[in-house]
């Protein structure tokens, strides 16, 4: 179609244009995707892309195992009802044995178990989650996603969570190094003391960064890391913990990793997903 490509090459670029989908789709309304937990990195830059006209909604909390809840606010990106059709939810505490008489109602953030109807298979998802509250018309429980669990990096004495390292790599490098898309991060260990190397993708193309920029960076990286955990405070001021190091990787490395990994891996491209923290060795090789 010569006439819509004329029209798409007017249009430009992504990344030279603000609000670029309304352009591109002018009957675009509504953008279901994604949005908490480690997703959350890439909603700034998408919503630049979408434009204030278009909203991005994250419609449903679901698993493999069962649907679990949608979307409980149009305007909030993790805030969910939960709406049981096919399974049913436990809430354990966060430190509890996996048992269901550890059922506990008495704190705000919970473990995730759903039990499905069609054979009463019981999962331990992973999932942290904390009650907001309940609905006024129906009584459901109204919950957000918080982070996974057991995800996190253990340094000499702190263990950094994965809502931490979320939190602190997006807010910190927004005007130093530009906006993250994705990111991972490791224990760095190639030299003591040890720290959290994080590997990242950035929205737009990276240029020169300045050492100035890439310092910076790593500064506030450390500093939001403190701020939030005081166990890494105590290990970064009495020189346990290093500078946090961050990597730049070029535009594309993590499809290339998802690729490597279903080549390597031979599971389905649904379940591919870029972890927060690596471990494993052969993994990280993947991105590095």
């Amino acid at each position: 179609n010569p006439a819509r490509a004329a029209e798409l090459r007017a249009i430009g670029p992504p990344s030279n244009t603000a609000g670029w989908a309304k352009y591109v789709w002018p009957n675009l309304k509504i953008v279901p995707s994604a949005a908490s937990g480690p997703f959350s990195s890439a909603v700034p830059k998408v919503k630049h892309l979408l434009g204030p006209d278009v909203t991005l909604q994250s419609p449903r909390f679901a698993s493999s195992e069962c649907f679990i809840g949608v979307t409980y606010h149009p305007g909030d990106l993790n805030r969910f009802r939960i709406i049981l059709e096919d399974g049913f939810v436990e809430y354990l505490n966060v430190d509890s044995e996996e048992v269901a008489d550890k059922l506990c109602v008495a704190v705000r953030s919970f473990r995730r178990v759903a039990l499905s109807v069609v054979g009463g298979w019981r999962y331990c998802s992973g999932d942290i989650v904390e009650l907001l509250g309940f609905a006024p018309d129906d009584g459901s429980p109204v919950m957000r996603f918080v982070r996974r669990r057991n995800v996190e990096i253990r340094l000499d004495t702190a263990s950094v969570t994965e809502a931490q390292l979320v939190q602190s790599i997006c807010s910190a490098t927004q005007d130093t190094i530009g906006q993250i898309m994705e990111f991972t991060c490791f224990k760095d260990i190639r030299k003591l003391p040890c720290t959290i190397a994080f590997f990242v993708e950035l929205a737009q193309e990276p240029g020169m960064l300045s050492t100035t920029s890439r310092h910076l960076a790593k500064q506030r990286v450390a500093d939001a890391l403190s701020s939030m955990n005081d166990r890494v405070r105590w290990d970064y001021d009495c020189g346990a913990m290093g500078m946090p190091t961050i990597r730049v990787v070029k535009p594309g490395t993590f499809m290339e990793y998802r690729k490597w990994k279903f080549e390597a891996a031979a599971i389905g491209t649904c379940q591919l997903k870029v972890l927060v923290v690596m471990s494993d060795p052969t993994y990280s090789s993947g991105v590095d």
